[in-house]
This record gives C-alpha cells, sequence and structure tokens, in this order.
C-alpha cells in the first residue's frame, strides 16, 4: 500500500443509510475479532477465498467509526443489500493504488 489509506463511502439496508469508513482502526478491529491478519485476509477476500462471516465483520468494522451501536446482523444486513460495498470501500480507501481490489475484476 503507498499512500493514504482511509475512504469512506455510504450504503443502506433496509432504507437507512450508513456510513462506513475503511482505515487502519478498522483494519485493526478485524484483526482483534478475527485473529487474523488483515492485509493476509484482504488478499484471500480479492481472490475470490473469504468467508461471509468475515466479510461481515469486516464491514461491521468499518461502521465503528460512525454507527458504533451497529451490530453485526446491521453489516450483513448491507452486504445482502450491496454485495460490492467491499470492493467500493477498498477503492475509496486507496484510489491511487494499482494493486487488485476486492471484487474488482482481473485486468480492471
Amino acid at each position: 500500500m503507498s499512500g493514504r489509506f482511509k475512504g469512506e463511502i455510504s450504503a443502506s439496508a433496509d432504507g437507512i443509510s450508513y456510513k462506513l469508513r475503511m482505515d487502519m482502526n478498522a483494519f485493526a478491529a478485524f484483526e482483534d475479532d478475527t485473529g487474523l491478519s488483515a492485509l493476509d485476509w484482504a488478499e484471500t477476500a480479492e481472490a475470490g477465498k473469504a468467508k461471509i462471516g468475515d466479510m461481515i465483520t469486516m464491514v461491521h468494522c468499518t461502521l465503528y467509526r460512525h454507527h458504533e451501536e451497529a451490530g453485526r446482523r446491521i453489516a450483513g444486513d448491507i452486504l445482502s443489500e450491496e454485495p460490492g460495498v467491499l470492493a467500493r470501500l477498498f477503492q475509496a480507501s486507496s484510489p491511487d493504488s494499482s494493486a487488485g481490489i476486492v471484487g474488482t475484476p482481473p485486468g480492471k
């Protein structure tokens, strides 16, 4: 990763809009919650091999900054309504990166 790593997007579930923030705090929370390396997990997710529960956990961790009260169920609902939300988060957090982005087709 080069440059900054911080980005925010909006996503909704059940008609409610949420602001999600992908940054190092979200990555640290993911590592604390799962025991996995967030950077290694991102590569796994990019390869299409991420477990659904870990995807929900990552979305949940991106909710902490603005919606600390939001639970995993809301994170799962967001992911259900917008399966590409993680790809958007990675793109927003590292827009200058030419590295692969979770959910982005090869060659893009």
